[in-house]
């Protein structure tokens, strides 16, 4: 069984609560750069990020990647969404 190795885990920043993560900062960002030209845009972006908060608690459970960046990084992206 020389040949058989075991698979390699994935990289940390590439789980599915991570990549949510950062799609959630990337709206907000795009959010608040258009909040005073398109209110509507702005609501849209700024509900979804919401969502997506929920959403990747729900794939962090469903794929057991927990919490795979520090807490540090979990308060920074809500922290954004809240600003």
């Amino acid at each position: 069984m020389a040949g058989k190795s075991k698979p390699k885990p994935l990289n940390v920043y590439l789980y599915i609560p991570n990549i949510i993560g950062y799609l959630r900062i990337l709206m907000n960002c795009v959010a608040f750069a258009v909040c005073f030209v398109d209110k509507k845009l702005f609501s849209l972006l700024y509900f979804v990020s919401f969502v997506c908060d929920a959403l990747d608690g729900w794939f962090a459970r469903k794929f057991n990647q927990g919490l795979a960046l520090p807490a540090c990084w979990l308060f920074f992206h809500r922290f954004i969404g809240l600003v």
